[in-house]
């Protein structure tokens, strides 16, 4: 008896300390969280709305056009988590020619659109979208020489249009 109380107990410290080795939950994004953060005066849109044919496309490609250069940071929003280090990061981190070129729209997802009040008069249609980009980033590297670095990036773009 003695015996098996002392594997219980040994179970019951070394469980615990197991379990602390797992990685962190990271929440999904889905539209009842994003819409759980709505602005004051805000009203959702359901059903959403399609965007204007070629809006994410145009968007994404405005933002690789801008991407290592000043102009990036006024398309980055200012509720962006620690924006300021992303920016300083591209400029002390990234190579000076390096250019972000989008190969490929993977797919978008509406995760929230809402009408606000325009403080101009009228209204506006917010739409909050993720979309999924084949991207390619390219440099000259002075010791590898022409670099080419492929990959797959979700970005969350807030689509400002004016209805009315």
């Amino acid at each position: 008896m003695k015996k098996y109380l002392m594997v219980f107990i040994l179970l019951l410290i070394a469980l615990p300390g197991q379990a602390q080795e797992m990685r962190q939950w990271s929440p999904i994004r889905s539209k009842a969280h994003a819409t759980a953060k709505l602005p004051p005066g805000a009203k959702p849109v359901e059903p959403s709305q399609p965007l204007p044919s070629g809006t994410l496309a145009r968007a994404a490609q405005e933002i690789a056009a801008s991407w290592n250069s000043p102009d990036f940071k006024k398309l980055v929003s200012g509720n962006f988590y620690d924006q300021q280090r992303l920016t300083d990061a591209m400029n002390t981190e990234t190579a000076k020619d390096a250019r972000l070129k989008v190969l490929n729209s993977h797919s978008a997802s509406m995760l929230n659109q809402t009408i606000v009040p325009d403080p101009q008069g009228g209204h506006l249609r917010v739409s909050n979208v993720s979309v999924i980009l084949e991207t390619r980033a390219e440099f000259n590297d002075p010791k590898q020489g022409f670099i080419s670095a492929p990959g797959t990036n979700e970005m969350v773009m807030e689509v400002v249009e004016k209805i009315d």
